[in-house]
């Protein structure tokens, strides 16, 4: 397996649809290289984000140094 294999098949990982060799050869290079673990943290970070989106979940930007801002978001 290797980055750009692993690039390839990481959504088809995630969904689940590929066979469990193939899934662990992914897990195994994930676990080996840091730039693949970086790509596999974004793609579910963007993931997670798109199926809020999905549920009907704004996405706000907040500047955190906004103490006022932030607690707007929790009222």
């Amino acid at each position: 397996m290797n980055c750009d294999r692993v690039h390839e098949l990481f959504e088809d990982h995630l969904a689940g649809t590929l066979d469990a060799e193939l899934s662990r050869a992914i897990d195994l290079h994930v676990a080996e290289c840091a730039e693949c673990r970086d790509v596999v943290a974004f793609v579910r970070a963007t993931s997670n984000v798109d199926a809020l989106v999905e549920l009907g979940v704004e996405r706000r930007v907040v500047d955190i140094r906004d103490p006022e801002a932030v607690l707007a978001n929790f009222g």
